[in-house]
C-alpha cells in the first residue's frame, strides 16, 4: 500500500523543498541563529542564575520552533505533518509560559513560589494531555499538507498566549513601585517591553499563519505571518513560479 503524499517532492536536509518560499528562510533563519547564539553566550558567559537559564530555554525553544516551522513547509508527508504540527503547538505553549516565568523572576529578582509553579504547569496541562488527540489536531489536508486544528490548537493555545501577555503587563505594573533602584526599574521596563515585542511578533506570525488552511499561502500574506520579512518582500514569486 502506498502512502498518500502531498504534491511536491521529499525535502532535502529536512527543511529544503520547492514548497518553501525563499523569503521564509530569510525571515526565520537569521532570527533563529541570532537568538540561539545569544542564549548560548549569555548562558556560558553570564551568571548561572535562574534568569539566564530561563532566557536560554526561551531562545532554545524558539530555535526549535523555527526548525519545526520550516520542516512543516518542506515535508510532503501527512504523517510527519501531524507529528511536527503537534510539537509546534507544544513548543509555542512552552515559549509563552517560560517567558511569563522569566518576566516575573526578572522583575521581582527572586523565584516564584511552589504554588505558582504548579499554576504555570496547569496552564500547560491541557496542551500536553490532549496533544495526541483530535481535540488538538483533527487531520491533514493532503492538498497542501496543512493540519486541521481542533479546539486546543485553535482556541486554547491563543487564549494562553493572550493570558501570558496580559500577565506580564500586570506583573510589571504591579511590582514596579516596589523596585527601589531607579536603574533596575528602567532595566525591568526595557526588558518587559522587549519580551512583549518578541511575543507579540511571535503571536502575529502564528495568527497569520494559522488560518483555517494553516499556512502562509498565498505568498503575499507572508508579511502577516512574519512581520519582520516585510522590508525584503518587494518581489516574491507566486507558488506556480517556484522551481
Amino acid at each position: 500500500m502506498e502512502w498518500i503524499l502531498c504534491p511536491w517532492e521529499k525535502p532535502e536536509f529536512f527543511i529544503y523543498s520547492s514548497n518553501v518560499p525563499p523569503i521564509l528562510y530569510y525571515a526565520l533563519i537569521p532570527g533563529m541563529l541570532m537568538g540561539l547564539f545569544l542564549g548560548i553566550f549569555i548562558f556560558f558567559k553570564g551568571e548561572k542564575n535562574l534568569q539566564t537559564k530561563l532566557l536560554f530555554f526561551v531562545l532554545l525553544t524558539f530555535f526549535i520552533w523555527g526548525l519545526l516551522d520550516l520542516f512543516l513547509f518542506a515535508t510532503n508527508s501527512p504523517l510527519l505533518v501531524m507529528w511536527a504540527w503537534s510539537l509546534t503547538i507544544l513548543v509555542e505553549a512552552l515559549i509563552y509560559v517560560a517567558s511569563f516565568y522569566l518576566a516575573v523572576v526578572f522583575i521581582k529578582k527572586k523565584d516564584i513560589s511552589l504554588i505558582s509553579k504548579f499554576g504555570l504547569l496547569s496552564l500547560l496541562s491541557p496542551v500536553i494531555l490532549f496533544l495526541p488527540t483530535s481535540y488538538n489536531l483533527v487531520g491533514v489536508n493532503t492538498a497542501d499538507c496543512t493540519a486541521i486544528e481542533g479546539p486546543i490548537a485553535l482556541y486554547y493555545s491563543y487564549g494562553l498566549e493572550i493570558f501570558v501577555v496580559l500577565g506580564i503587563l500586570f506583573a510589571y505594573f504591579f511590582n514596579r513601585k516596589s523596585i527601589k533602584e531607579s536603574s533596575y526599574k528602567r532595566a525591568a521596563g526595557f526588558f518587559t517591553t522587549g519580551l512583549l515585542l518578541f511575543l507579540l511578533f511571535f503571536s502575529s506570525g502564528n495568527i497569520g499563519k494559522t488560518n483555517r488552511a494553516g499556512t502562509c499561502w498565498p505568498p503575499a500574506s507572508l508579511s502577516a505571518c512574519y512581520p519582520w520579512s516585510t522590508p525584503i518582500q518587494w518581489r516574491l514569486p507566486a507558488r506556480s513560479e517556484l522551481p
